[in-house]
């Protein structure tokens, strides 16, 4: 039987046997060993842990209980008679004071303990609460998003649409897909936080998979593919590397004004492939890389984007690691271009 499938009497019983015996066992261990070693310090243990188990009136029994042990542990009463109660009752009355202290610290941090459990799983409720909500959500937008894009699909092709009313239906199928691809990111992100998404780790070629990223951009011939001396493999859930990549991909084109160029490299270092992804763009302040990767991060400056939610780079950040590997972002400062990079375990056959 477990110790918390004991009832609460029994259970009670217990510990205030536990504690007398531990008492106990001090007092013989401090009466036989003597003075010299100072054993009289270990009734704090029993002092302490009554305060945590049971509460300060209970510790404050401890405590006097492993006063009373003290004083016949040390022969204070043969003191006492043979030279006076003075030094004795000083020393039994100070040690009291000493324990009684130490039970209402114990006893101030099993409040505060409770107290941040207590905060602790209410916030834990709210966030549970929270999460559902966003799923909820995430899960509807989705949906209409989907319907957009198969219904702005449907009428770019018809004939009956003047130019300017099919460029118009061609960006609300954009932006249709825009909606789908940040309620993907959503749910992926809460279960890569929760740990529930399951990766499909297969061999992906890296060059591959830069080629692909880069031409699927929005902007396919500003961006430069330069690959690795030999084939690049690494063990990953192609879907979901890909994603990440694409992030990289998209703030390098949004942060950098046409017709600057954006660079993919694909290396090799010390057992790890990576993707490195450069452009010429804003840049940013290397004193605030640490804000890049933070959920909801932005970054401070007049020239920063304000449309964006702050979770492309931390959702690239959740999927990297998850694959076991690291992200890292480099920037002289502002104007003078960014380099985000991401690193995996090598895989030795592509």
């Amino acid at each position: 039987m477990r110790w918390g499938d004991l009832p609460a009497r029994p259970r009670r019983v217990l510990i205030v046997a536990l504690h007398l015996v531990a008492v106990a066992v001090v007092g013989v261990a401090d009466y036989v060993s003597g003075p010299q070693y100072e054993l009289r310090t270990f009734y704090l243990i029993p002092v302490m842990s009554a305060t945590w188990l049971g509460g300060r009136a209970f510790g404050l029994g401890v405590a006097a209980l492993a006063t009373v042990s003290l004083f016949f542990a040390n022969d204070y009463l043969g003191r006492a008679l043979a030279y006076g109660i003075d030094v004795p009752l000083w020393n039994t009355i100070t040690r009291f004071v000493l324990y009684s202290v130490v039970v209402l610290l114990t006893a101030q941090l099993r409040r505060q303990d409770r107290e941040l459990r207590s905060r602790r799983d209410e916030l834990l409720r709210e966030a549970e609460l929270r999460e559902g909500s966003i799923a909820l959500f995430v899960h509807e937008l989705r949906h209409s998003a989907a319907s957009m894009a198969l219904a702005s699909a449907s009428l770019e092709s018809s004939p009956r649409l003047a130019d300017d009313e099919r460029s118009f239906v061609g960006r609300l199928r954009q932006q249709a897909g825009d909606l789908e691809r940040v309620a993907s990111g959503l749910l992926t992100i809460g279960r890569l936080e929760s740990g529930s998404l399951a990766l499909d780790l297969v061999p992906v070629d890296l060059d591959r998979l830069a080629c692909d990223a880069a031409a699927a951009s929005n902007a396919p011939d500003r961006i430069e593919v330069r690959h690795a001396a030999r084939p690049v493999a690494v063990r990953a859930d192609p879907d979901h590397l890909r994603r990440a990549l694409d992030n990289y991909i998209r703030n390098a084109l949004a942060y950098s004004a046409p017709p600057a160029r954006v660079t993919v490299d694909v290396v090799e270092r010390e057992g790890a492939a990576g993707l490195v992804v450069s452009d010429a763009g804003i840049g940013f302040d290397p004193r605030e890389t640490s804000k890049l990767f933070r959920k909801y991060g932005r970054l401070s400056g007049p020239s920063e984007r304000r449309d964006g939610a702050g979770l492309g780079l931390y959702l690239t950040r959740l999927i990297v690691e998850a694959h076991g590997g690291t992200v890292d972002a480099r920037s002289e400062g502002r104007g003078t271009g960014a380099r985000f990079a991401l690193y995996l375990p090598l895989a030795r056959e592509v």
